[in-house]
């Protein structure tokens, strides 16, 4: 575990992120890709759009939760979460769908924690 914490504080910290905009450096290497993965990319959508997508897809990935409404509504999982100090946002574009702001969150929920079916069966995450 202490080495998985080092390489999140390596490439999540302001060390990295200084690595990344560091011009010596080869675009694969700076965007943490592959290589070969990377030319594939830049062969087909040129560097700068293949250094941009690069990026977006080492960003965190967002957590939707869906309720399943034939048991409980949106606004009363919302409610909850809300009171457990999930920072949970109501979805726009779905009248079914939260979206986590931290999933961390949402897993130290005791009643997450011990499996509550209200919980468990409520939201499905996506």
């Amino acid at each position: 575990m202490l080495g998985v914490n080092r390489m999140r504080t390596f490439f999540m910290g302001d060390r990295w992120r200084a690595q990344s905009q560091n011009k010596k450096l080869p675009h694969h290497v700076r965007c943490s890709f592959p290589s070969e993965l990377f030319k594939r990319m830049e062969d087909n959508v040129g560097t700068k759009v293949a250094v941009e997508l690069c990026e977006i897809l080492n960003e965190p990935a967002m957590t939707f939760l869906r309720v399943n409404t034939s048991r409980i509504s949106r606004d009363k999982v919302f409610t909850f979460l809300s009171s457990r100090s999930v920072p949970v946002e109501k979805t726009q574009n779905s009248q079914m769908g939260l979206l986590l702001t931290s999933k961390q969150n949402l897993l130290e929920v005791p009643e997450y924690k011990l499996g509550n079916s209200m919980l468990h069966c409520s939201i499905w995450a996506l």
